[in-house]
Order: C-alpha cells, then sequence, then structure tokens
C-alpha cells in the first residue's frame, strides 16, 4: 500500500506553506486524498517532485513578521526598497533574457529589463499587460516547482522562479523574450494578438523577430541562474526585514524618539 502523507509533512518536503498547497490541490495541480475532512498525499508523488525541484534559499533571519504582522512591509514593499532592480537589471544583461519580477498573481513589482522590442511594441497602451494577466499568474499554480519554460500568451517563451519568504511563497523572477524553436509565428497569430492588444498588425510584424533567440543549453543555462537570482532575492529581503526589526528593537529602547523607525 502506498504511504501517505500529511499536509504538515508535505509542507516541510516542499518548503511552502499551507495555502500553497491547498492552492495547488484545488487546481488540479497536486493529487491528493480526502480522508475524513483532512488531505493525504502519496510519498511516490511528492519525492517524484522533489527530484525535479531546487532546494529552497537557506533564510537564516527570523521573518515571520512578514506576513503574521499587520505594519511589517508588505513583499511589494521589500521589492522596491532593497536594491532588486539593480540586480535584476544586471542579471538580464548577462543572461540575455528579460527579467521581472511579480507578486503571486503575476502583477509586476519591478520595471522589465532588457525588455525586447517585440514585448515593448506589445506593451503600447497598456496590452501587454492584458496578454501577460492571462499568462503570468498560471506559472504561479504551475509543476513542477522548478523553473521550465512555458509558451506565453504573446508567443515568446516565459519561465518564473519562484521567491520565498520564511518557507512562504511571496513572488516570481519571470524570465521572457525567449523565442521558442519555431519562430516567428504565423501571420494569422500575429494578427489575432495585435487584434488583442489593440495595435497595427503591421507594428507586430514589423518586431516579431526581435526576442532573443537561445540554444538549448542556454535555455538550460537560464532556468538553472533564474532560479539562484531568486533565492539570493530571498535572502535580501529576509536580512532587510531582520535589520528593520532590529531597529525597531533598539528603538523601543531609545528616549529619544527611535522606536518609530
Amino acid at each position: 500500500m502506498a504511504e501517505l502523507l500529511t499536509t504538515r509533512q508535505v509542507q516541510e518536503l516542499l518548503h511552502v506553506d499551507r495555502t500553497t498547497i491547498y492552492r495547488l490541490v484545488a487546481s488540479g495541480q497536486l493529487s491528493a486524498i480526502r480522508v475524513g475532512k483532512q488531505w493525504r498525499f502519496t510519498r511516490a508523488v511528492i519525492e517524484s517532485l522533489l527530484q525535479h525541484s531546487p532546494a529552497p534559499a537557506t533564510v537564516t533571519a527570523t521573518v515571520t513578521a512578514l506576513t503574521d504582522s499587520d505594519d511589517a512591509p508588505s513583499f511589494a514593499a521589500h521589492v522596491s526598497s532593497v536594491g532588486i532592480q539593480q540586480l535584476q537589471d544586471l542579471f538580464a544583461e548577462l543572461l540575455g533574457v528579460m527579467l521581472v519580477v511579480t507578486d503571486m498573481q503575476g502583477h509586476p513589482l519591478t520595471e522589465p529589463s532588457n525588455a525586447c522590442s517585440y514585448y515593448r511594441t506589445l506593451m503600447q497602451d497598456g496590452g501587454l499587460g492584458r496578454l501577460c494577466d492571462e499568462t503570468w499568474p498560471r506559472l504561479a499554480a504551475a509543476l513542477p516547482l522548478r523553473p521550465e519554460f512555458v509558451r506565453s500568451q504573446f508567443g515568446p517563451l516565459c519561465a518564473r522562479a519562484f521567491i520565498r519568504v520564511d518557507n512562504t511563497l511571496e513572488g516570481m523572477l519571470v524570465a521572457g523574450c525567449v523565442a521558442p524553436d519555431t519562430w516567428p509565428p504565423a501571420d494569422e497569430t500575429l494578427a489575432l494578438a495585435a487584434k488583442k492588444v489593440g495595435i497595427e498588425r503591421e507594428q507586430i510584424v514589423s518586431t516579431s523577430e526581435a526576442v532573443y533567440h537561445l540554444s538549448s543549453a542556454d535555455r538550460e543555462r537560464v532556468l538553472n541562474i533564474i532560479q539562484c537570482i531568486a533565492d539570493i532575492i530571498s535572502q535580501m529581503i529576509a536580512d532587510r526585514w531582520a535589520l528593520v526589526r532590529r531597529l525597531r528593537e533598539i528603538g523601543s529602547l531609545s528616549p529619544d524618539g527611535l522606536g518609530r523607525l
């Protein structure tokens, strides 16, 4: 008989929070068995995921307050305050792809780095936002947990690496603007994309070649490195919150009002 695991055991093995597990079950991405009022998971299924998933970032600082404290800075606030944009800009140029940090709903929290002309054309009047709204949230719910390239709604490939804070999935580092093996798309596909975002067909056709063509080896390299970058971002946020919390503790003991930090 197959060994069954509890939700808590799966949390500890996958290093994700309970809500993430329930979301994966509800979306059909993770198989589970209902035993009374509890979910049970087959060990073989979980071990299969672990074989294809990166090890979680080692978070040395305690950052529970990020989710438990009412006055704790949000994940989005941390992203905008710890130099993540500069880190993202650097690695996007080195890898030759577009990079952007989003929350778990796929909403961008940084400015896209190294965006290709095709992307910028589709961005006119917020058109690409409507397409990314359809693609990026699906990345958050998809398995496996390790990054892998999938075709986006607007043609090129994209991949995501999760950003974890205190073993909770808080956001994603999305790599995009990568041409699939067959590119550019058929004229009919380009025309449909142009219509969907409200621009002229000629505009999208003229920039359709302006995406990043990577070899299979380079694609695999990008997948490995974006998870490393996501782990670095996780550590940066953890370190910052540990510092903020420490300053608050010091301020609470000071008579000169530093407690307002």
